[in-house]
């Protein structure tokens, strides 16, 4: 079932003050978050497949800014596509 406009909405604002408010867990995450709400919403149309790859291997960095990035966007792309 697809996420309806109202409910894509929501979750990106939740995710935006999450992100201003310094929630848990953590500013870089919810930046991943919301990315991967987008690609996962407009599918294709947003970012490139080489982007879209980049942010998936991202949960494996050993750098914990990519890592963190990476976790978010898997996650909002789940959520968007569940």
């Amino acid at each position: 079932m697809a996420m309806d406009d109202a409910t894509f909405k929501s979750e990106l604002t939740k995710a935006d003050t999450m992100r201003r408010i310094g929630a848990e867990p953590g500013a870089d995450y919810w930046c991943g978050y919301m990315r991967g709400m987008r690609r996962g919403y407009h599918g294709e149309r947003f970012g490139t497949a080489e982007e879209h790859e980049l942010h998936l291997a991202a949960v494996d960095s050993e750098d914990d800014t990519r890592r963190e990035l990476g976790r978010g966007y898997r996650d909002g792309l789940a959520k968007a596509t569940a």
